[in-house]
């Protein structure tokens, strides 16, 4: 009678697995995001092979059992190209097959990479009569004991956004949703599933916490999510938990070493499956071709120090948070008073002693800059051709020293200050008249924001 009230409630479970459950559950999904969303293909790692287990529900007559070997690596700066092979069984289901995963990262236009993954695979479906026993061996016409094989092809599509604080991704696997015509005169089919992942990572007192949300969602089953948190404690050891909602509650670890990776997983299960199962058990290593160091470039290369919304690699200031080319903009009062004191910057005639008209001015640009901690100030010194060279370069020297002392005692920070001196070497205007010599004497100021 127990035997057959398990037998009862295990055909139950397959018809839940086969319209619900068709893929498997990954709680180490972390380790190797290939397998839930094509689109994170090369995202992290330059190449990478990953194998993994999962054993779940143990001690369930015929529980599902899963085995992958995945393999990704990154074409060029803009494809990434992977593959994977597995295996699948669930009682008298089982499921074989491979595909071949490609991935495009598009033109980077903010702080985020967005990546386009499509994969496309073959799967051959195995219904096996003889995994079933329903009658405790009592003969049943409906359960001949044959064997039936359907092969199918499918494809998934994904799009990812990441930089080095949180990712986003949204996956469609069972894209085609093709017919298996196995064990029902109708058949089943592979029905769409939606995945829709967010990842976000912060620091504090050097442990990094990586909260995750996974939403899982066919048309015929209600929604399903996945809350975990992540802690990492170093860059070799970290831990997590999972609370899978009707389901069960997750503890992971893992280790990293050199160039490998081993995770694992225990799923104390929650559900009504928790009384004729235990638990369930995923492992998942991972080897990388590359150094740690090339995936630490890579995320440094997402960086936005001044969270402005333009990856430091883009930033003309990547200090200083602004919207042009990532630097602020002067407003017209600030660009008036730096015109103005470059308008009615004088010298006194062949000296570079600067003429007391142009004190006002200065005294403006200086009080300023003095109030804009982030902007620097480069001062450049420039004379016509009248003289000897030596005179000139030494010349063009003074004044903008000049004009730098005269700003720093009003105030100004002189490490925000960088001189230059040209003498006669780079000229405006022609040397030939006294107009076109007038305009090459001159010191300029160059600001920018650090």
């Amino acid at each position: 009678m127990i035997k057959r009230l398990i037998n009862i409630i295990f055909c139950l479970l397959i018809v839940f697995v086969c319209y619900s459950q068709q893929l498997p559950h990954y709680s180490l999904y972390m380790y190797n995001n290939t397998i839930i969303n094509p689109a994170f293909c090369g995202s992290v790692d330059d190449k990478s092979l990953t194998v993994a287990y999962r054993n779940q529900w143990t001690g369930f007559p015929g529980a599902p059992k899963t085995q992958l070997l995945s393999y990704e690596q990154n074409q060029s700066e803009k494809i990434s190209l992977g593959g994977s092979v597995f295996s699948d069984e669930t009682g008298p289901i089982s499921r074989t097959g491979g595909s071949f995963i490609y991935s495009y990262k598009l033109p980077m236009t903010s702080e985020y990479n967005v990546s386009l993954g499509l994969s496309a695979g073959f799967y051959e479906y195995v219904f096996d009569d003889n995994e079933m026993d329903l009658y405790d061996n009592i003969y049943d016409p409906a359960a001949p004991g044959i064997i039936e094989k359907d092969q199918i092809f499918d494809a998934s599509f994904g799009i990812y956004l990441h930089n080095n604080k949180s990712h986003f991704g949204i996956s469609i696997p069972n894209l085609i949703e093709e017919k298996i015509n196995i064990n029902t005169p109708d058949g089943n089919s592979l029905i769409r599933h939606y995945f829709i992942y967010y990842g976000y990572s912060y620091e504090y007192n050097d442990i990094t916490f990586r909260p995750s949300l996974m939403l899982k969602k066919t048309a015929s089953t209600p929604m399903q999510y996945d809350i975990s948190i992540q802690t990492d404690y170093s860059d070799d050891i970290w831990l997590g938990c999972s609370y899978r909602n009707q389901d069960a509650l997750v503890f992971m670890f893992g280790v990293n070493k050199d160039n490998y990776s081993i995770g694992y997983s225990y799923d104390k299960i929650i559900s009504d499956i928790a009384y004729h199962a235990s638990a369930s058990h995923g492992v998942v290593l991972k080897y990388r071709f590359s150094d740690k160091k090339d995936t630490k470039i890579k995320i440094e290369s997402y960086k936005d120090t001044d969270k402005d919304g333009v990856i430091d690699k883009l930033d003309n200031c990547p200090n200083t948070p602004g919207d042009n080319n990532g630097c602020p903009v002067f407003t017209k009062e600030e660009k008036s008073i730096i015109d103005t004191a470059l308008v009615n910057l004088e010298f006194q005639f062949n000296n570079p002693n600067i003429s007391s008209s142009s004190y006002p001015y200065l005294e403006k640009l200086a009080f300023m800059l003095s109030q804009n901690k982030d902007i620097n100030l480069v001062i450049s010194g420039h004379t016509d051709n009248i003289g000897a060279d030596d005179f000139n370069l030494n010349l063009s020297k003074q004044r903008a020293e000049n004009v730098m002392l005269f700003l720093v005692n009003r105030g100004l920070d002189v490490r925000r200050v960088r001189l230059e001196y040209h003498g006669e070497n780079k000229p405006i205007a022609s040397n030939q008249n006294y107009t076109g010599r007038s305009k090459n004497r001159r010191v300029e100021f160059n600001l920018y924001f650090k």
